[in-house]
């Protein structure tokens, strides 16, 4: 996943916003994904803290089945 690589910096160089944006590409079809936008916005890295979104985020997950978005 090339938004996880600009996330973790494995294979390129660290970019908080490019792995943003491909989170927010993939995250109709991926719960991964919406995790990972919620967190983006509850900490505010390269979004401005947002709580009610980061928790609309979690929520989808939640309701896609996913174990981590329950756990927000």
């Amino acid at each position: 996943n090339l938004a996880l690589m600009y996330e973790s910096g494995k294979g390129c160089k660290v970019d908080f916003q490019k792995a943003f944006d491909h989170f927010m590409k993939s995250s109709s079809e991926n719960t991964e994904s919406l995790v990972k936008i919620g967190r983006y916005y509850q900490l505010g890295r390269v979004v401005e803290i947002n709580y009610d979104r980061a928790k609309a985020y979690y929520q989808s997950a939640s309701d896609l089945g996913s174990e981590m978005g329950s756990m927000y």
